[in-house]
């Protein structure tokens, strides 16, 4: 169970980093031990051809050793087919949540946008609107409407 909770956390931080959404061996800032990759790349998988010439990646294993294959046998043909960009982590920082981003422009960053996105939105509202206020106040020793009296 600590081998699949460190994976999940190396994935989630790798989906943060927008870098690539496969972790590779060796790879990353360091910051971490990169213990995650390893379980990932212990996880086995078969090359499997069929009679009809197609081909296919058969997940292996049983319990969390399953679970590690079928993570590894989806993760590369996110890569392959090009949507691995689309994994992504929820933009609000005490929200874990990956999602996959289903969005026409691939422009999601919230995984719900009525609660991380709202929260996020009233936020970046009030800052403006504390902001704006602290504007619009006139200095001290100034007339209101920027003219100076004195004729």
């Amino acid at each position: 169970m600590r081998d699949l909770r460190l994976l999940r956390d190396d994935l989630r931080e790798g989906l943060r980093a927008r870098g690539p959404a496969v972790p590779r061996p060796g790879g990353g800032d360091g910051s971490r031990s990169g213990a995650g990759v390893e379980v990932l790349a212990r996880a086995g998988a078969t090359i499997a051809l069929s009679g009809g010439g197609s081909v296919s990646l058969e997940p292996q294993g049983s319990g969390a050793e399953l679970v590690r294959s079928c993570l590894l046998v989806q993760l590369l043909l996110a890569a392959a087919g090009g949507t691995a960009r689309r994994l992504k982590v929820c933009a609000d920082d005490g929200c874990p949540t990956a999602f996959f981003d289903r969005s026409r422009n691939c422009s999601r960053i919230w995984h719900d946008v009525t609660s991380c996105g709202n929260v996020a939105n009233v936020r970046a509202h009030q800052k403006r609107a504390r902001s704006t206020t602290s504007r619009a106040q006139p200095r001290p020793g100034s007339s209101a409407d920027g003219i100076q009296g004195g004729h």
